[in-house]
């Protein structure tokens, strides 16, 4: 079993089954403050610290659940900050490999609804971004379960 299958089964036991749409609410409960705000082209959200969770007023409800989710993956998993990690050498592996876990809870933790991850994935691609490291955590889904 990976790591983030492993960490998904231990927030699942901490926290419980959380519906992907009750992510707001699930990012307050761990601490962090949601700010709906213009962001750059290009990102949906962003984790600002430990504490602080921005997310882009200009777009669907879907694409800014599944991109809350992938940010909360990096809390969930990733201790540090992109710029130290990206400073060791082989940073930018680490840095793609974090982005693909992240994604990869972002579909595994929380609980989805069948028509909300396909309007997410609709959005995420309407968007003009579909990572490869979300298609990557995708296939990797395809095959995994999360009880």
């Amino acid at each position: 079993m990976d790591r983030v299958t492993c960490v998904a089964r231990e927030w699942r036991a901490e926290y419980g089954m959380i519906p992907a749409t009750d992510w707001k609410q699930f990012a307050r409960s761990l601490g962090l403050v949601v700010e709906h705000l213009p962001l750059p082209q290009g990102i949906p959200a962003v984790l600002a610290g430990q504490s602080l969770l921005l997310v882009s007023n200009m777009l669907s409800a879907s694409l800014v659940t599944l991109a809350a989710w992938h940010e909360i993956g990096h809390l969930a998993l990733h201790a540090g900050d992109m710029e130290s990690w990206s400073a060791l050498p082989g940073g930018s592996a680490l840095l793609a490999r974090f982005e693909r876990e992240a994604w990869q809870f972002a579909l595994v933790f929380p609980s989805w609804d069948i028509e909300d991850i396909l309007a997410a994935l609709e959005a995420i691609h309407s968007f003009g971004i579909l990572p490869g490291t979300l298609i990557h955590a995708l296939a990797r889904c395809t095959y995994e379960e999360v009880p």
